[in-house]
């Protein structure tokens, strides 16, 4: 009974010895076949020698045979350099406008967040910024001229296209004497959270106004605050430039109530168009509860009752009521600045959860700065709260130094130098003064860093 693989090599045989004879029974042959002939007859032969026997059989396969393998996937397209192309705000201006740029970028295989750009402002062929994801920029001109302004956008895969127009400055016109008032709790505040704003103010002739509510000590002596402020006035020379005049005295800030309420509040002028007052009130801590060596008093207490009077560090004025400081804030602003919507208040957010760690963030749920809530709860009751015809820009502070993803980084190369310079000049003070290094030490490099790749402010 032989068995015959069909599907070997070579041929299968079974000898009979010549000359006798022989029955051969039972001969089985198995064999494998491709899917494809399924639904399809098949004929089997059967030779004995040479031609001494064959038998034909016919198979029916039942089924159906599988449908043919897809074709191959194309290949992806060849890469085409992006698409870039830019406006600017406002259209039309002067040698003084801030104008901001904004470019429009899309790429068939990178997202557009992803591509890279960089300014020339002049269209000299020399590129005024570094590479940077970062689409929007703000130059100033500085003389009138037609400047044809050329962006440049690049792919990861080394692609370029470059989008020009001509942007016409006119010559300057005379400044007004603009008041932009920066109101914050401590005296790196206005720095870390409210600049290169308050460079673009000066740069546009504005006056600026610095009011800082508390002492910002820590619960440290006279010697850390004092440090502190003298940090804060070289930032003011950081942004203004050296070389300007300068004087600092304890001047009388006066509103009506029932009749007129006075005190007296230590300010810094430098050159001609900025001002810095310091009201030297005991600092919070982050949770609003103050520190033991003031007694536990902070801002936050006395706007929810909790302290009934609140004197400033150097016993130079004492607040009786949360209406008692708010008051003395408006009156700072308006002894100098116009009431009027030529004049801008900056304050910190007052909203908490803008400014409470998102879950994707390093601090997830950390609430904002007691002080700085406080201070920005008094601003807007001088400006909408009281219906005040000011300008009024709230800005978010530490989500930014937490790396919260609601507020990516999005300054430029340039105003993130500004940024940094300006806390730089108060840290290098404080460190000179204290030996303490604030930049390294204060809180985080990480903090610090991601601070000054963000500025975030809203309108109301």
């Amino acid at each position: 009974q032989p068995h015959y693989g069909i599907n070997a090599r070579g041929a299968d045989e079974f000898f009979v010895q010549d000359g006798l004879a022989a029955t051969i029974a039972g001969v089985t042959a198995s064999f494998s076949l491709p899917l494809d002939l399924l639904g399809q007859t098949v004929y089997a032969q059967m030779h004995v020698g040479t031609n001494l026997y064959n038998q034909v059989n016919s198979f029916y396969l039942s089924g159906s045979a599988p449908p043919p393998p897809p074709p191959p996937p194309p290949p992806p397209p060849p890469n085409a350099p992006p698409s870039a192309d830019f406006s600017w705000n406002p259209t039309a201006g002067d040698a003084n406008t801030a104008f901001t740029f904004t470019a429009t970028v899309s790429d068939d295989q990178d997202p557009a967040t992803s591509i890279q750009v960089r300014w020339d402002w002049n269209g000299d062929g020399t590129w005024d910024t570094s590479w940077s994801t970062t689409h929007k920029a703000q130059h100033t001109f500085g003389s009138p001229a037609d400047y044809t302004v050329v962006l440049e956008a690049i792919d990861s895969g080394g692609l370029t296209t470059t989008a020009s127009h001509v942007v016409s400055v006119a010559p300057a016109q005379p400044l007004t004497a603009s008041w932009d008032v920066y109101v914050h709790a401590h005296e790196d505040d206005w720095q870390l959270w409210q600049s290169p704003m308050t460079y673009y103010d000066y740069q546009n002739g504005d006056n600026l106004l610095f009011i800082t509510a508390t002492a910002g000590d820590g619960g440290q002596g006279a010697s850390w605050w004092q440090a502190r402020e003298a940090g804060q006035e070289a930032s003011v020379r950081a942004l203004a430039g050296s070389g300007l005049a300068e004087a600092s005295s304890s001047v009388n800030i006066c509103y009506t109530a029932v009749g007129q309420v006075c005190h007296s509040i230590w300010h810094y002028t430098y050159g001609d168009r900025t001002t810095s007052f310091f009201m030297r009130l005991p600092d919070g801590n982050l949770n609003g509860s103050g520190f033991a060596s003031t007694g536990f008093h902070s801002l936050p207490k006395l706007r929810d009752g909790r302290d009934l009077t609140l004197t400033a560090l150097d016993n130079s004025a004492t607040y009786v009521s949360w209406a008692d400081f708010y008051l003395t804030l408006q009156a700072i602003v308006s002894t100098y600045a116009p009431y009027d919507s030529t004049t801008w208040i900056n304050a910190p957010e007052f909203d908490r959860a803008m400014v409470t760690g998102g879950p994707n963030s390093d601090c997830p749920s950390c609430p904002g700065h007691a002080d700085h809530l406080a201070v920005a709860d008094a601003v807007y009751q001088i400006t909408v709260g009281l219906n005040a015809p000011w300008g009024r820009a709230f800005f978010v502070d530490y989500p930014m130094g937490w790396n919260d993803t609601r507020y990516p980084a999005n300054l430029d190369a340039t105003m993130y130098a500004i940024k940094k310079s300006f806390f730089m000049a108060y840290s290098d003070t404080i460190k000179a003064m204290t030996g303490f290094d604030e930049y390294l030490y204060g809180w985080t490099v990480q903090f610090w860093e991601n601070s000054f790749h963000r500025e975030y402010v809203r309108v109301i």
